[in-house]
This record gives C-alpha cells, structure tokens and sequence, in this order.
C-alpha cells in the first residue's frame, strides 16, 4: 500500500478539489452573469438585401458567402436552421435580407452580433471554464474518497 497512488496523493488531491470547487463557484457565477448582460445587448445594426454567392455545409458550422455592394462576404452566425434559406436563395438566385453590424460584417441573425461583442467572447470563454471544472472537480472529489477508503482498508492501521 506504500506505492498506492491515492494515497501518496491524497492532500494533493484534497488542495486541488477544493481549489477547482471554489473556481466553479466563482466561474459559473461570472458565467450567469455574462449571460445576463449579453441577453440585455441591442446592437446597433441595419437590414440590407444581399445576394448569396455560394453555400458550403462545413462540418464545423455552415460556410455562406454573399454578395453586397459589389464586395464578397462571409455571413457570420448562420444556424442549420437558416442554412436551407441560404441554399435555395443561391439555386434560385434571390435575394436575402442579412444584418450589417456597425463593424461592417454581415450577420444572419441577431445572436451572431451579439455574440461577436467582448462581452459574447468573455462569456463563451468563462463557459468553457466553467464545463471543464464541471467535470474536473467531481474527479478530484472522487479522488479523495478513494484515498481515504484505501487508507481505511490499510492493513498497517494508516486510516
């Protein structure tokens, strides 16, 4: 039992679960936070009639490339929802109405302007965060439950 990797590692283990359980607190409660300013967020933007070019159903999102005012375009934000649209416009050569963000880009939809903000980004990050600590702390608990019922099972009397 000397070698036992638990319990060799059990107040290293017992630091990082309440670290990583702190963190999550503190993480998903940014995260909400975020989430409730990005919900309050009305971007300035205005409707604009474009032709689309040429659709590509990208295993990682949906790739539309339009035409407005002669310049060539990558819609941001386009849902599988909306990608049908995007596709029969093409075919059948009709225009679509997209937004234009003060930025110059061209969305398809209210959420991708939204989401393109610092505060869209900060939120997505502190997400992220937060499903990995999610997951990582239960491991560390788990991993300090483990130590001390090998080091109750000890038969040298450790526990």
């Amino acid at each position: 039992m000397k070698n036992d990797h638990f319990i060799r590692n059990k107040k290293t283990y017992t630091i990082l679960s309440i670290i990583s359980g702190v963190l999550l607190a503190v993480f998903l409660t940014i995260t909400i936070a975020f989430w409730f300013k990005l919900d309050a967020i009305r971007p300035n933007s205005r409707t604009v009639s474009v032709r689309v070019e040429s659709v590509y159903d990208a295993k990682f999102g949906n790739d539309v490339y339009v035409i407005y005012e002669n310049k060539r375009y990558e819609l941001i934000n386009v849902t599988d929802g909306e990608f049908y649209k995007y596709e029969i416009s093409a075919e059948q050569r009709l225009p679509v109405e997209v937004l234009l963000g003060d930025d110059g880009k061209l969305y398809s939809n209210i959420n991708g302007m939204k989401n393109n903000t610092v505060t869209g980004k900060l939120y997505f990050a502190f997400l992220g965060c937060t499903f990995v600590l999610l997951f990582s702390t239960p491991t560390l608990i788990a991993c300090v439950v483990e130590a001390k019922k090998r080091e109750k099972n000890d038969p040298r009397g450790r526990g």
